[in-house]
This record gives structure tokens, C-alpha cells and sequence, in this order.
């Protein structure tokens, strides 16, 4: 069975935001293919500039062609959903880290060493440290009142 595209009819695919489908239809290179059966496409260009693995991946190994020439990438291990979350930091465009997604970003980062999600998972988690401190403090500050008659 060929691997389904952005618009994958699988019902487990998570939908594609209607943002980044427009960016993901603009120059669609290669594809990525992952273990589900389902696919992405994506720009082979732009997969080779934010990461050197891919990079590796995408002139030494003899990939097969997809629909149109595409390039097929597997991705054995990885998820669709999680590449929903990486992609929009590889294009030329910015979406926020959230606490739902900073952890694959993270795993997907370190794995091909993903150099544009590095500053905004920097600055996701300084934010996010910055919080926890205040809320240290915050509640030690409480404990101390509440223990003052």
C-alpha cells in the first residue's frame, strides 16, 4: 500500500493545520513515509538545510521515487503527529512550543540534530523554568505565612 499524502484518508492520521498544508504543498520534494502507512510531503531542500542526518540520508542513500518524482523518506520509529510538530519549524514559519508539544520536539531535535527548533525549544523552556521557580517561591513564601501565627 502506498504511503498516503498530507491529506492522509487514515482515520488515526491527525489532521494537517490548513497553514502549514499550504507551506507543505509549495515545493513538495520529498516524501516522508512513516511506519502507519501514512506520508507527508515536504520540501527535500529545505529537510537537508535543518538537518544534517537528513542531509546524509538524502545524498547517500538510494531512496525510492514516490507520485511525481518525490523522493521517499522512511522514517521507521517516528509518527506522523510528531512531524505535524517539527515541519512548521523547518519552513519559514514560526508556531509556538506548547507543554503538549515540546517533548517530541525535544526527542525529534536530538535525533536529527534539528538546528531551527533549537531556539525556540530554548526559549520555550527558559520561559517555562522561570515558572516553576516563581511558583517555588510563591508557594514556599505561603508555607512560611500560614506557618506564622
Amino acid at each position: 500500500m502506498p504511503p498516503q499524502a498530507a491529506e492522509a484518508s487514515c482515520s488515526d492520521a491527525p489532521p494537517v493545520d490548513a497553514a502549514l498544508a499550504v507551506l507543505l504543498q509549495l515545493c513538495p520534494t520529498a516524501l516522508l513515509a512513516f511506519d502507519d502507512g501514512t506520508s507527508l510531503p515536504a520540501s527535500r531542500e529545505l529537510l537537508m538545510i535543518a538537518s544534517p542526518m537528513l542531509h546524509d540520508m538524502l545524498t547517500s542513500s538510494q531512496l525510492d521515487a514516490g507520485p511525481g518524482g518525490t523522493v521517499v523518506i522512511p522514517l521507521p520509529g517516528d509518527k506522523r503527529e510528531e512531524w505535524l510538530l517539527v515541519l512548521p519549524h523547518i519552513y519559514p514559519w514560526e508556531p509556538q512550543v506548547t507543554w503538549e508539544s515540546v517533548e517530541p520536539l525535544i526527542q525529534l531535535c536530538l535525533k536529527y540534530n534539528l538546528r531551527g527548533l533549537r531556539a525556540p525549544l530554548d526559549r520555550f523552556l527558559s520561559v517555562a523554568a522561570a515558572s516553576v521557580s516563581k511558583l517555588r517561591q510563591a508557594k514556599s513564601c505561603r508555607s512560611r505565612c500560614q506557618a506564622t501565627p
